[in-house]
């Protein structure tokens, strides 16, 4: 991954963080050291972390959506249902 693109998925990260936008991301093949220490910021300010099927991110980190509230996460997880089918 280039030094750009980590830096730009950390900042969405940080938006979230500070409940500066509704979903900042929706990323498939992420690690778990990719997301794992941004779970707890993003969700003590209130954001929702999830897989994509709206589940809890698992130990392998895998496909993750987050938001910065419900509705938008549950907007973003039919949306990423309708493409993936």
């Amino acid at each position: 991954m280039s030094r750009i693109r980590a830096w730009a998925r950390e900042l969405g990260f940080s938006q979230i963080g500070v409940a500066g936008v509704d979903l900042c991301t929706a990323e498939a093949g992420l690690k778990a050291w990719d997301i794992d220490a941004a779970i707890p910021v993003i969700e003590g300010a209130g954001g929702l972390v999830t897989d994509w099927r709206g589940e809890p991110v698992g130990p392998s980190g895998g496909q993750v959506a987050i938001a910065g509230d419900r509705a938008c996460l549950d907007e973003a997880l039919v949306a990423l249902r309708r493409a993936a089918d």
